[in-house]
């Protein structure tokens, strides 16, 4: 939407669905992306003002302090002034909840990581974590050609053991943060121990290995949005 073109780098969207007040402020990469419209949905219903503030390719959380480096979607100069924007979103917002989506199966926790999760936790704000998918064993493909060349509504996943090792790494965040909450969706899509759901009658659920498509995406709304519930249930109201 033209409207948009310059709030990736400046300020984000933000879908006024509750107060003038930052509710919720979605954070990460085209796996945030991914969610998103989900996330959308569910802030519309619950009444929650939300900011997207996400770009393909960069890391989750931003570093403290931020560097000039040259990633994916970013020259060195344009990737500080996001990863800076970020950082100064969330203190001037003080949202009550921050939801972070990845391909977590990349990520690693570091010392910078650290001290923003603190940071966070001592203002006050709460944080969810999505758990990813599982992945597609089809390479570079587009999912639904490799779907529509079969009649199987299912897929072989892609190994699980990074699935399960990343799984591992964001409950272990949630275990020495106090503040972070993890919500699981492998499981949603598992068809057995080595085989995927790709399509529901005419709906596909993904569009490449590793990502969903809304439909896909769609089916994990009503844990997302229970977790959501609970954590902005439990939270103290700003």
């Amino acid at each position: 939407d033209p409207q948009y073109t310059t709030d990736c780098l400046r300020q984000g969207i933000c879908k006024r669905y509750g107060s003038e007040k930052v509710d919720v402020v979605v954070l990460g990469n085209s796996h945030a992306q991914m969610w998103s419209p989900v996330i959308d949905a569910i802030c519309q219903e619950l009444k929650l003002t939300v900011l997207f503030y996400t770009a393909d390719g960069v890391p989750p959380f931003p570093s403290v302090p931020p560097q000039r480096k040259a990633v994916t979607t970013f020259s060195p100069d344009e990737w500080f002034i996001f990863d800076s924007n970020r950082v100064k979103l969330i203190t001037a917002r003080n949202p009550r909840l921050i939801i972070v989506a990845s391909r977590w199966s990349r990520f690693s926790l570091d010392d910078k990581i650290s001290k923003f999760l603190e940071g966070i936790c001592s203002q006050g704000s709460e944080v969810l974590l999505i758990e990813d998918p599982p992945e597609l064993a089809i390479g570079a493909v587009s999912a639904p050609v490799f779907i529509s060349s079969t009649r199987s509504t299912t897929i072989k996943a892609q190994s699980l053991a990074n699935l399960r090792k990343s799984a591992a790494t964001l409950r272990s965040l949630s275990e020495k943060f106090n503040c972070i909450h993890t919500v699981q969706t492998a499981d949603l899509y598992l068809a057995n121990t080595d085989r995927v759901k790709a399509r529901s009658g005419n709906e596909i659920l993904y569009i490449d290995a590793d990502h969903l498509s809304f439909s896909g995406a769609n089916m994990a709304k009503d844990r997302i949005e229970s977790e959501m519930s609970k954590i902005l249930t439990n939270s103290f109201p700003r």
